[in-house]
């Protein structure tokens, strides 16, 4: 494609994005309040836990407060960051959280919120494997671990999610203890949490799109599982399940290789059909299983997504618009609370491996950064640096 064929479809991807947004918003202006928009970074923002694959990389990267001048000239005001058990607790009961709290400092002192991501895989001594493993991680231990995070954090983080994608494979193991084993991990972590920072949100979930042609259990019939619920949603007669409470759900609502209108399968969960999982999510609240503190309607929290770079399937030009169309569909529906976009900058240069950032590697802007830049607020109202989402 030459380039100017490229800026011509460049130009009608946005048309298109920018029209299907001002459609939106003439059918429901009033319904939507603002938008949080985020990000989440690793590699980047916790330098000291998280490598990029190619670690024999030595050329110039982008350091954590560059990075995040770059997500405020985004409009970025949540920066979701990570816990992971297996590196913040090494030995029973001694939980190292300066490394951490003082980067949660370095995100509030830019005016952003932080939302703070506990997850596995567990220490070796947290697990029957004897080293670190996503195998039948210790409920009562991940919950002592949620109990010191939270008060190390207390006041300071606006929200934790409990989780990373537990309906993924590697996320938690065996798979066919998924559910039931996320479902005591959750209430364990959930206790812990409340009582130690109380005035922070809880987001149950995190959970990956879709099943085939992924490896993950579609969403929906995860939750089915984890709320003790048959195929028909309707309560496990055999099983003894007290509701969950939750002030959010997490989803990752990737297509990746499709457009963002890409729906998914019946159990799905993608930009695509997120009126249907809000929808069962109502669903679940109303059959009592899934409910939050005031009985209000759960908030969906977006807590990754994005779109590859350096892909063959999807050029950046394409990559561009896909962007802006997933955000109007996003901004469509006002349950949706808070939208995080996975990587900020790429990999290093070399060996092709997961690359969704809107920067390279050394901090470069990438196209479809500057055009969620300039584009983003038109599509749907943000949520600024410093200010407050409902």
């Amino acid at each position: 494609m030459t380039r100017t064929r490229g800026r011509i479809l460049t130009v009608l991807l946005c048309l298109v994005a920018l029209t299907t947004a001002a459609g939106a918003a003439a059918a429901g202006a009033m319904a939507r309040t603002h938008l949080q928009l985020g990000i989440q970074d690793d590699a980047v923002l916790l330098p000291g836990y998280f490598s990029y694959p190619d670690a024999t990389w030595r050329g110039p990267r982008l350091a954590p407060a560059r990075a995040l001048d770059e997500a405020a000239a985004l409009g970025v005001s949540l920066v979701k960051l990570k816990a992971q058990w297996s590196s913040l607790e090494r030995q029973r009961g001694e939980v190292d959280m300066a490394y951490l709290s003082a980067t949660v400092d370095l995100v509030r002192a830019r005016g952003m919120t932080v939302m703070m991501l506990l997850t596995g895989p567990a220490p070796g001594w947290a697990n029957p494997t004897g080293r670190t493993s996503a195998h039948r991680p210790n409920p009562q231990a991940f919950g002592r671990f949620a109990s010191a995070v939270g008060s190390a954090l207390a006041g300071r983080v606006e929200s934790y999610a409990i989780w990373n994608e537990p309906n993924w494979p590697s996320s938690l193991r065996p798979r066919g203890e998924q559910a039931a084993r996320y479902r005591w991990l959750y209430r364990r972590a959930h206790a812990a949490l409340r009582a130690a920072d109380p005035g922070a949100r809880i987001v149950f979930g995190n959970l990956a799109p879709m099943g085939e042609p992924e490896p993950a259990i579609p969403p929906l019939r995860f939750l089915r599982g984890v709320l003790c619920l048959n195929a028909d949603d309707r309560p496990r007669r055999a099983l003894a399940c007290p509701p969950l409470e939750a002030d959010g759900v997490g989803l990752h609502p990737y297509t990746l290789r499709w457009a963002p209108s890409y729906p998914g399968r019946r159990d799905d969960a993608t930009t695509g059909s997120l009126r249907r999982f809000i929808g069962q999510v109502d669903r679940y609240a109303a059959r009592g299983v899934l409910r939050s503190p005031s009985g209000a309607a759960l908030p969906i929290d977006l807590v990754e997504w994005a779109f590859h770079a350096r892909s063959r399937r999807i050029p950046e030009q394409l990559r561009r618009g896909h962007t802006l169309a997933g955000l109007s569909r996003i901004c469509r529906q006002p349950r949706v609370r808070s939208l995080i976009w996975y990587q900020l900058a790429g990999p290093p240069p070399g060996k092709l491996s997961w690359d969704t950032g809107l920067l390279t590697y050394d901090g470069q802007r990438r196209s479809t950064f500057t055009t969620l830049q300039t584009h983003g607020q038109t599509i749907c109202p943000l949520t600024p640096p410093g200010g407050r989402s409902p």
